[in-house]
């Protein structure tokens, strides 16, 4: 079987977390990544210097984060290679991923889930 996602795909990770000031401290002190004067929702973006991979961080109760601690994005060719993935995964898994979410002038969103219930996040931009 062909690798239809491979790792180098990965574009950006969700991190939930309890304290959203002392954990963009702690990214910015500990990793370097810097905080992005952006506002998506009530999430943080961070800046990953010389990586295509963005980093959110998304605090605890958000509506966004449906209780997953962390989530992926993987970067998609189209919208084919997402109807496939999505209809393979509800087979394989028996779960429905939430519905896409559409960012204007940035891309789509869509959703899969394992059967252990991990989301995964397909971005197809615009």
């Amino acid at each position: 079987m062909n690798c239809f996602i491979s790792p180098e795909s990965l574009c950006q990770i969700e991190i939930l977390v309890s304290d959203l000031s002392s954990s963009i401290r702690y990214f910015e002190e500990v990793f370097g990544w810097k905080r992005v004067p952006a506002y998506i929702h009530n999430l943080c973006i961070l800046d990953v210097k010389n990586s295509k991979i963005g980093v959110s961080l998304i605090p605890v109760g958000s509506a966004l984060t449906a209780g997953q601690k962390l989530t992926l994005y993987f970067q998609v060719e189209s919208e084919k290679e997402i109807k496939r993935m999505m209809e393979t995964s509800e087979r394989l898994s028996g779960r429905k991923g939430p519905k896409y979410k559409h960012l204007p002038s940035y891309g789509k969103v869509f959703y899969i889930c394992s059967k252990d219930g991990h989301k995964f996040g397909l971005f197809l931009g615009e």
